[in-house]
């Protein structure tokens, strides 16, 4: 009979990550005091180990080295071993991620670093194999010589961990140029950078591994509306309907992985985050409005009924991932033997799929299928000789026959932690969805959603915590939950018009600014004080999704509007005109600042729908696209200096859309509102 594994502190963790480590012969610790006061009294490094649950490498070196009982020893005798789900703390990631990104050129997850007892990083990297191989060192070499550096020459180690924290300090912690003149010149920079960096054939940026950089996608939609560049639109265009074909799209499942792992998007690291599909749904919603195309809102829509299906908790939010792995494989869920699909279809079901899928007899991955698409829906139904609603039909029908019998398998694990920021972008995703469609049931998910994190995340008013899993909500909040919360409030009135979503962001954006915004720099801190880090980090680049601090611009430059607070869009003005040298360098790191940076200098399209009957001309309004318009309706702010001074006769609605203080006169026709709209 096995022996009983004992379980170790992560047992009591809320996060999945780091109760998958529960049973690991590392004697692990949660960040915290606890392990830091070991570390401090015992004199000992600190190895630190970043991941999360949907991360394949991270189950290969838990598989590899913290099951395996030697190196588990000299863990437990030399060092404190510290386990950190990145998600649930993104501020100790930001920090550590970068430190390991300076020291070795590249980062990623899993993450392994170490620290001094006073968690300065001495040394790190990602991913390393037990022992030397893939041209990588084995991590029981590596920990086998930081003991002897540690004992022969401690001193050694704190030089090194002191260089590196005084370049790290100035790379993660508010910094800014004297303030320049804002102008268009920085936005047609950006544009001319992303169209050399664009990949013509495949779309998206750059080389493999490719990721599809929604921050980039939306940049360029937004700067296509304000110039009419069609190359702009071209490119977008390209890059959405490669990625819908691609094997980084489940066509099966529907939903988008993390990123692929070629240039054509055919083989992808399989996790799913909510982050990716809540923010390409809404980029596909974008590119219909603009062009029109019934394709692209069918991807949205598919987007987000798998988010629903396989994301939504009961009367709760949306988890964080999906698991890459399946039977200790990675994809494993996701792939298809030849032999046995030719077994489970028709000849008739086998050929459809070869007209539009890339089906190799050998398989296009490691002997195994991907499904990706070899042509548009259109051309496989010209191929097939019948419509394309007929084509859609048909595949619909086969999709869900696939579907069921792919659920026969061992599912992936989910995360299933929900935190504030990734729901709002959620929240976001379905407004979108509800204004472009005018489908109420998205609405619906949308205010059940937000107010599930107002109920069960919000301690008191005006503050809000992180994550949430099993009944019990955790971890004081970051910029990025203040910044996405409050921005996806303020979408919810102006979409429904219900002033008490903007009664709840008022609070939010001002605890916001009280604890993360830095006056002398004009820069926002990611994380409150005090922090447990050696210095608060700034993260002002976007990730795989907009960075914090440009949402929280976007939140106070939308709220200076609804709410009138003048004073907000001063820090926005003052932020951007002192990130001017970082928006020029860098500008597909910053493209969500540049967004804003666009609406800052055009100003922003006010719209005031006045009168009982707002529904068609709402319908009207969203049709069309446009980043920089902000919706009122009279009625749930009468009192509005933008609302003040705007009647029409008793029973008549109409719009006014005005620029700054500037008003056209109104608009009662839905006829006349759709030509000025076009002459937008």
């Amino acid at each position: 009979m096995a022996p009983t594994k004992t379980a170790n502190r992560l047992a009591q963790a809320h996060s999945p990550y780091l109760r998958q480590h529960q049973y690991n012969p590392v004697d692990w610790y949660p960040w915290g005091e606890e392990a830091f006061a070991k570390a401090r009294q015992e004199m000992k490094l600190i190895f630190l180990s970043i991941g999360y649950a949907a991360c394949h490498w991270c189950h290969v070196m838990e598989e590899e080295s913290f099951e395996n009982e030697e190196i588990a020893r000299i863990l437990n005798t030399h060092f404190v071993s510290i386990k950190v789900d990145r998600e649930e703390r993104p501020d100790v990631d930001a920090y550590y991620i970068e430190a390991v990104q300076q020291m070795t050129g590249h980062a990623g997850w899993p993450l392994s670093v170490f620290l001094l007892p006073d968690l300065r990083p001495v040394f790190g990297g990602t991913y390393f194999p037990p022992e030397d191989r893939y041209g990588r060192p084995g991590f029981k070499r590596i920990l086998e010589t930081l003991v002897e550096y540690w004992q022969r020459d401690p001193e050694r180690l704190i030089r090194q961990a002191k260089g590196i924290t005084a370049n790290l300090f100035r790379t993660i912690t508010p910094s800014s140029s004297p303030a320049e003149i804002l102008s268009t010149e920085l936005l047609e920079q950006a544009t001319e950078h992303l169209s050399a960096l664009f990949d013509p054939t495949y779309g998206g940026f750059g080389r493999a591994p490719k990721f599809p950089q929604v921050p980039n996608l939306e940049l360029l939609l937004h700067e296509a509306h304000r110039t009419g560049e069609p190359y702009l639109y071209t490119m977008v265009d390209i890059t959405l309907e490669k990625l819908a074909s691609g094997g980084i799209y489940d066509q099966i499942g529907a939903g988008f992985h993390r990123y692929a792992t070629d240039e054509a998007w055919l083989i992808p690291h399989f996790e799913k985050m909510l982050y990716d599909n809540a923010l390409l749904a809404r980029t596909y919603l974008h590119a219909y409005q603009v062009r029109g195309n019934s394709f692209f809102i069918r991807m949205a829509e598919e987007i987000l009924d798998f988010m629903l299906r396989e994301m939504k908790q009961p009367e709760e939010g949306f988890i964080s991932s999906i698991d890459a792995d399946s039977e200790g494989e990675e994809g494993a869920f996701y792939v298809w033997s030849v032999e046995k699909l030719k077994e489970q279809l028709s000849p008739a079901e086998w050929a459809f799929l070869q007209t539009h899928f890339y089906l190799p007899e050998g398989g296009n991955w490691e002997g195994k299928l991907i499904f990706a698409a070899r042509q548009t829906p259109e051309e496989t139904a010209r191929d097939l000789g019948i419509s394309s609603e007929t084509f859609f039909e048909q595949w619909e029908a086969l999709r869900n026959r696939l579907r069921t019998l792919r659920s026969q398998r061992p599912a992936p694990c989910k995360d299933d932690k929900q935190l504030t920021s990734w729901n709002a972008m959620a929240i976001e995703a379905f407004i979108d969805a509800y204004l472009v469609t005018r489908k109420s049931s998205y609405l619906a998910h949308a205010e059940q959603t937000a107010s599930f994190i107002l109920q069960n995340l919000r301690p008191r008013p005006g503050e809000l915590l992180h994550a949430y899993r099993e009944g019990v909500a955790y971890q004081e909040g970051f910029l990025e939950d203040y910044a996405y919360m409050s921005h996806a409030l303020l979408r919810l009135f102006e979409a429904t018009g219900d002033p008490s979503w903007l009664q709840e962001t008022e609070p939010l954006l001002e605890t916001m600014l009280e604890r993360f915004y830095d006056t002398s720099s004009g820069q926002f801190f990611f994380t409150p004080a005090p922090t447990e880090l050696p210095a608060r980090p700034q993260i002002a680049t976007d990730l795989p999704y907009p960075s914090a601090q440009a949402m929280a611009l976007e939140a106070l430059h939308k709220g200076h509007i609804l709410l009138h607070r003048p004073e907000w869009q001063h820090i926005v003005h003052q932020t951007l005109s002192m990130l001017t040298e970082h928006l020029r360098r860098y500008p597909s790191a910053y493209a969500h600042h540049l967004q804003l940076l666009s609406r800052h200098l055009h100003t922003e399209q006010i719209v005031v729908i006045v009168g009982p009957e707002p529904e068609p001309f709402l319908q009207m309004l969203y049709r069309h696209y446009h980043p920089s318009r902000i919706v009122l309706q009279a009625k749930s702010l009468p009192e509005h200096p933008l609302v003040q001074g705007k009647a029409l006769p008793e029973g008549q609605t109409g719009v006014f859309i005005c620029q700054g203080h500037t008003c056209e006169p109104p608009i009662t026709s839905l006829e006349a509102l759709e030509q000025r709209l076009k002459r937008a």
